[in-house]
């Protein structure tokens, strides 16, 4: 007589599992991926308004100072 032993790692369950557990691993890397790309994204668009505000502000500067500059001398 012949003894069947089933081995567990060959199981149509756990080949089941293992597929859905590797559905999961990409799932949460494509999640992660785009979370990733986002805060990318949001520091981009925080650097470019920085940037804006930063030259908007040297922009204004030369204008006070131009500005006060005209003040003073025909205050002279």
């Amino acid at each position: 007589a012949m003894v069947g032993v089933g081995l567990p790692w060959l199981s149509p369950a756990r080949k089941e599992t293992l597929r859905a557990a590797q559905h999961e691993v990409r799932a949460e890397e494509a999640a992660r991926e785009a979370l990733r790309l986002q805060v990318e994204l949001e520091i981009q668009e925080a650097l470019a308004s920085w940037e804006a505000a930063h030259a908007q502000r040297q922009v204004l500067d030369e204008q006070i100072r131009g500005s006060a500059r005209r003040n003073l001398e025909s205050a002279e």
